[in-house]
């Protein structure tokens, strides 16, 4: 019997496909909030993250958080509720502001015009994104040199291990090199979440964050798989906002994004993709963390009370462009790496040097951390040239 393989999955393990980075959804966020902009409707999106930008630089510290997209909408979301008329917006607002505006930046009235005009922003940019992967992902190159060493990872794995795929990115990648693979949605294109939790094989790729294969059905209250990404696609750009929790009004989406990302896990199928990521991690033999960047919260806790329950630890591979050995800088990829694998710095050593293997690419040495049972690669595609290694270690 396989031993059991939990694999995350983030952003960085699907660069190399030339998909979008971070940076790169940055600068079209930025070009689709300019398209709003036309015919007179006001650019939140820009205002605020000027904003932040100045908020970061009003001290002078040797460095502050980068502002990426999903931190700007997650502060439009928060911007919502505050310029949302008494009684229904936060109520810090009084104690903050008192009668007057919360800023004269975004300047409120007694109605809700500005927090439907935030609102409608918010969506569109949204549903711009959605749109955005499926095109990148509909010409995703499946038969190049660097999609066949992506697919020799997944092979060599399967082939050692039941594999169960937790995907925080959105795109098809993962789909295309597991062909098969359980998404939790049926036949009839509908979600079932007992199949979910009552699944004993793994062989699975849920999508925790959404999926461009995602759509809205009918009536906007649940979520459907369209196989065609040129079909139709409903991405919820103007539904109307539902209740969450703390009186929270966000609307229905098919991809999660921004600030609230714990109210935003709270529709199918993203709680259930969540709570079997909870009692996947605790049942996994060996786990392999690729190219996530340690921003979610959700996630980090998740992985973090996993391996600080005092039971043995799982052997774990993890693969990323930055090193675990040596500290670069402000590196918040690194403190969020040790606290959420549970494992104090200075423990990693460098090991095999892999360096060459992609001439354009700074990455490839192997680091490890014998007493946590820990390796990682400086880069995701560089591991399909240590395949045996991997495979060697997670079987432990």
């Amino acid at each position: 019997m396989k031993k059991k393989l939990l694999i995350i999955l983030g952003a960085g393990s699907s660069i190399p496909l030339r998909l979008p980075s971070v940076a790169d959804l940055d600068a079209q966020m930025a070009i689709w909030a300019r398209d709003w902009n036309q015919g007179g409707r006001r650019d939140y999106y820009s205002d605020l993250h000027d904003s932040i930008d100045e908020y970061y630089k009003s001290r002078v510290v040797t460095s502050y958080p980068r502002i990426t997209f999903e931190k700007v909408l997650g502060e439009m979301l928060a911007l919502s509720r505050w310029v949302t008329p008494s009684p229904w917006g936060d109520t810090l607002r009084q104690a903050v502001c008192g009668h007057g505006p919360p800023s004269a930046l975004f300047p409120t009235t007694h109605d809700y015009g500005t927090t439907n005009d935030i609102n409608a922003q918010i969506g569109y940019l949204k549903s711009r994104l959605a749109a955005h992967m499926r095109s990148c992902c509909q010409s995703l190159g499946s038969d190049c040199k660097v999609f066949s060493d992506y697919s020799s990872i997944f092979r060599a794995l399967r082939n050692s291990f039941d594999v169960g795929v937790f995907n925080l990115n959105y795109d098809t990648a993962a789909l295309t090199a597991m062909p098969g693979a359980f998404t939790g949605f049926g036949e009839d294109l509908n979600f079932q979440p007992a199949s979910v939790h009552s699944r004993q094989d793994w062989n699975f790729i849920y999508h925790l964050h959404g999926c461009v294969h995602h759509s809205l059905d009918r009536q906007r209250k649940k979520i459907r798989w369209q196989h065609d990404l040129k079909g139709d696609f409903d991405d919820g750009h103007d539904s109307f906002p539902d209740e969450y929790s703390d009186e929270k009004l966000l609307a229905a989406a098919t991809l999660l994004t921004g600030g609230f990302k714990l109210d935003q896990l709270l529709p199918e199928p993203f709680q259930s993709f969540h709570s079997a990521l909870v009692r996947h991690l605790y049942g996994a033999d060996a786990i392999v963390i690729g190219g996530y960047g340690f921003g979610d919260a959700h996630v980090n806790w998740a992985l973090r009370n996993r391996f600080t329950a005092g039971t043995s630890r799982p052997p774990v591979f993890s693969f990323d462009h930055h090193s675990a050995a040596t500290p670069s800088g402000d590196d918040r990829w690194r403190t969020r790496f040790f606290s959420s694998i549970g494992a104090p710095e200075g423990f990693f050593r460098a090991g095999a040097d892999l360096t060459g293997t992609y001439p354009t690419r700074p990455n490839g040495q192997i680091e490890v951390d014998v007493q946590h049972r820990l390796k990682h690669c400086r880069g995701f595609i560089e591991g399909a040239r240590c395949l045996d290694e991997i495979v060697g270690w997670l079987q432990g």
